[in-house]
């Protein structure tokens, strides 16, 4: 059985996690599922692609899910009176020195077209994995039906619809919670069927936080990596 990894909010920390990527031991057809917010606030967003890259050269089947973030970054592209916005309030600043480029149109095609192509979700076994979560806020529709909400939404759990969820787990990011309270949720997994794997990678020096996780999808271990490169 190939190995199957969860990974969220990478935040241009490379060097973290390239080293909890070491951690997990992946080999040729192992899994990785990457829930988004791959740049912005972190010193090297273009190097946790090239790391993304180098994986799948090495036979990783990884998969990388939009995140607000690199939303953010295409919405600057298509609309320059949003780059303001996501330069200075967002991290995209650090994003732009990592790329060396002068605006975000002119960050090279290959990474550009990666993330365009990115999907909003991915149903994995029995997993949903999603940047934010699901918005069961209106019965009429599909909680996936609304992509604004899978890369933004907030403060979601206590309005899942458990039988419309039925036997599926949601993993998801976006949101930092503290390292305890992931383990909680971990340990509550079979019951509330959720689990936000966002440990907060770039809030160095807050109490909890300051972490990359990684989620094992077939055994529920979590696994810690202290930011390496703030």
């Amino acid at each position: 059985m190939p190995k199957k990894f969860a990974i969220s909010d990478i935040h241009g920390n490379s060097l973290s996690f390239r080293q909890l990527v070491l951690k997990l031991n992946l080999q040729k057809g192992d899994k990785l599922f990457l829930l988004g917010d791959f740049i912005d606030r972190g010193p090297n967003s273009k190097m946790v692609f090239d790391s993304i890259f180098q994986l799948i050269n090495n036979g990783i089947d990884v998969n990388c899910i939009k995140g607000n973030h690199e939303e953010l970054l295409l919405d600057s592209i298509i609309n320059p009176s949003l780059k303001k916005h996501w330069l200075y309030y967002c991290g995209g600043v650090e994003t732009m020195i990592s790329f060396e480029k002068d605006e975000p149109s002119e960050i090279d095609e290959k990474y550009l077209s990666f993330i365009e192509k990115m999907p909003y979700y991915i149903r994995e076994d029995n997993y949903i994995l999603v940047h934010a979560g699901l918005d069961f806020s209106d019965k009429q529709v599909s909680p996936f039906y609304n992509r604004k909400q899978l890369l933004w939404i907030r403060n979601w759990h206590n309005s899942i619809d458990y039988n419309w969820l039925g036997d599926e787990i949601i993993i998801h990011g976006h949101t930092p919670v503290e390292q305890l309270q992931i383990e909680l949720m971990k340990d509550q997994l079979n019951e509330k069927k959720y689990l936000n794997i966002d440990n907060g990678c770039f809030k160095i020096g807050n109490i909890g936080l300051g972490n990359l996780c990684a989620f094992n999808l077939n055994n529920h271990n979590l696994i810690f990596q202290e930011n390496i490169d703030i």
